[in-house]
């Protein structure tokens, strides 16, 4: 029994099982993100995403969402698109939200991986179990992207710190 445990072990502390148990916590993350994504109905700030985002123009859009809307255009501008490629349904009005959650897992893993890869799998892990993160990535809203955007960003900045970038 003990061989086996150490067989795992050196397994998961390999390159290709470290890949393995990234490539199973995304997936656990898809699935926990995408279970039941359109069983609820659009509840009023879905609603009013969907409301902006179905207007006639792209400029109608950006027009309303500057005049009226305190939060940046880009969800509204990314939704126009949606509505019209993507099928009807609350499934689908909330997909790009559970996309950008589920992206967001490994770029968390690239930001933190520097400092180790038990420290950015176990991040990793937290974050696929988060009952936060999982709400907001079922949302039609931007808050999974503002996440994506932020992991993103730090990824961005551990990278050119690493480098010696200039500041």
């Amino acid at each position: 029994m003990f061989e086996r445990t150490n067989q795992l072990r050196r397994f998961f502390a390999s390159p290709i099982g470290e890949v393995v148990a990234l490539v199973v916590l995304i997936l656990i993350g898809t699935a926990m993100r995408l279970y039941r994504l359109g069983h609820e109905s659009l509840w009023g700030d879905e609603y009013y995403t969907w409301l902006i985002s179905s207007m006639g123009s792209l400029t109608d859009v950006i027009d309303k969402v500057v005049s009226d809307e305190p939060h940046p255009p880009l969800l509204f501008v990314m939704y126009y698109y949606f509505v019209r490629w993507l099928p009807e349904g609350d499934f689908w009005l909330r997909l790009p939200s559970a996309v950008a959650g589920v992206l967001s897992l490994p770029l968390l893993y690239a930001a933190l991986r520097p400092w180790g890869r038990t420290l950015a799998m176990a991040a990793v892990a937290l974050l696929v179990v988060s009952p936060m993160h999982i709400w907001y990535s079922q949302e039609a809203r931007m808050y999974s992207l503002f996440m994506l955007a932020a992991t993103a960003a730090v990824l961005g900045q551990v990278r050119a710190l690493r480098r010696g970038a200039p500041r």
